[in-house]
């Protein structure tokens, strides 16, 4: 199984150095030091799916939790300008922190959803396609909309 692996990901890398595959896991714009993992191992992508993502963390850190799925195109930002409206076309510099995101364990983040910092997303929810997150929201959750509101609660189930 581990060579299976190994071999695969060894035929990937070289179609994408071809060109034929562009594949882009996650990137982190700004200090890499400020995305903090829960567990080791998800970077291998062994209990967290990336595809597509981008972590901004000027303004904050990003903690993600475990067996957390990302869908294609999404956004997890921190950054924040601070305008002022009171006259025209002047910002405030972007503050260096105090817009923390937190991904609880078991959060699927599915395709093209944008989370803003200063926001807790609780254990098991579920962020539906284009959604916009601008405030904390609850565990065992469905959620989507802009911005994203609560939906209904998940009916969690015992398979075993």
């Amino acid at each position: 199984m581990i060579l299976y692996r190994k071999l695969k990901h060894l035929i990937i890398d070289f179609f994408e150095w071809l060109g034929f595959i562009h594949r882009y896991r996650w990137h982190v714009n700004g200090d890499s030091d400020r995305l903090i993992l829960a567990d080791k191992e998800i970077l291998k992508g062994e209990r967290t799916g990336y595809a597509n993502v981008l972590f901004n963390t000027r303004s904050g850190y990003v903690y993600i939790g475990k067996n957390v799925i990302f869908g294609h195109d999404c956004q997890i930002l921190t950054g924040r300008h601070i305008d002022n409206y009171s006259s025209p076309l002047t910002f405030k510099p972007t503050p260096s922190e105090g817009y923390d995101i937190n991904i609880k364990d078991g959060v699927w983040i599915t395709s093209r959803v944008i989370v803003t910092g200063g926001v807790t997303i609780g254990e098991n929810t579920t962020v539906l396609p284009g959604s916009v997150v601008t405030k904390d929201l609850p565990s065992n959750s469905i959620v989507g909309g802009v911005p994203a509101k609560f939906l209904r609660l998940k009916v969690l189930r015992d398979d075993g």
